[in-house]
């Protein structure tokens, strides 16, 4: 399994904490020659929260990476939606058309 620590604990994972953790499969794969199949969030109440990774999750996070790394790297704007509301790059975000 794979753990990292995090803010106050939300009803559900976060997208973003769940792609840290992804990201951090990366690692262990390189490392250790397999990606996880989970891992666990530990927020502020100190209790974990289990995560499904597994190959969903790594091709999900080499995607995200790939898009981080093209030239193009984002090729249309978005409207903003309720999960940007918690962002804190959200006012900087290049992915968010102008309301």
């Amino acid at each position: 399994g794979l753990a990292t620590p995090t803010a106050a604990r939300p009803a559900a994972p976060r997208a973003r904490d769940v792609a840290q953790l992804a990201a951090y499969g990366l690692l262990l794969q390189a490392e250790f020659g397999s990606y996880p199949r989970t891992g666990y969030l530990v927020y502020a109440d100190g209790k974990p929260m289990k995560v499904h990774l597994g190959p969903a999750a790594e091709r999900e996070v080499r995607h995200i990476l790939t898009t981080l790394r093209s030239p193009a790297r984002y090729p249309a704007k978005l409207p903003m939606d309720s999960r940007c509301r918690g962002c804190i790059v959200r006012t900087r975000c290049p992915l968010l058309a102008p309301a």
